[in-house]
């Protein structure tokens, strides 16, 4: 019986071994885990009809690649709505019941502040009249982009919180400035007819005489 005990008792340890080390295997993908991304802050100017550009303060990130030799990058997402309205259009993820679909990509740039320029004629806020003010958010986005076999881009990570909301109003077109006929140069130019004039009256009398 002792003998078999022993032998128990060494199995069992060789089993708690085992299980030990491979908790020590995990641990460090554990710790590659991705961070949930800080909310963005971010200013905003209308350069309508063409687009609105977005200055995002980028937190501090550092992209890098994962245990499966994905890419890790931070990237931000849109959305915004009418606001006297409540139903949000997302760009570039937009976000459906089913699934997201990606139009693009707006990756932080590797300064201190990204430069985003949103199209005006994108869906949802091409519809916002002229004069009506309209709500923005921004969304972080900490994670990887891959492909599925239908070329469609899946987003793999972590969604950060939507920012605080920035309201502006969709400005009217610019009007076109009739272009002023400075006075200097009118001056010359009655000169020139009044020259004219006369040289072609004194020609004409030359002519009768």
């Amino acid at each position: 019986m002792d003998r078999e005990s022993k032998g128990f008792t060494v199995i069992l340890i060789l089993i708690l071994t085992i299980a030990s080390l491979s908790l020590m295997i995990v641990k460090p993908a554990n710790a590659q885990s991705v961070p949930k991304p800080a909310v963005p802050e971010f200013s905003l100017q209308s350069y309508y009809p063409y687009y609105f550009q977005f200055i995002v303060t980028n937190k501090p990130f550092t992209p890098y690649k994962d245990a499966n030799g994905n890419n890790i990058t931070l990237s931000y997402n849109f959305r915004f709505k009418a606001h006297d309205g409540s139903h949000w259009y997302y760009y570039p993820a937009e976000i459906l019941p089913n699934n997201t679909i990606f139009h693009s990509v707006f990756l932080a740039s590797n300064s201190s502040s990204t430069t985003i320029k949103l199209p005006q004629g994108i869906h949802g806020l091409s519809s916002i009249p002229i004069g009506h003010q309209v709500d923005f958010q921004i969304q972080a986005m900490i994670g990887s982009y891959t492909e599925d076999v239908w070329n469609n881009t899946i987003f793999t990570g972590e969604y950060g919180e939507w920012s605080e909301i920035i309201t502006t109003i969709i400005p009217p077109l610019p009007t076109p400035s009739v272009p002023e006929f400075p006075i200097l140069a009118i001056i010359p130019l009655m000169i020139a007819v009044l020259s004219v004039a006369i040289i072609i009256r004194i020609r004409s009398r030359k002519e009768t005489v």
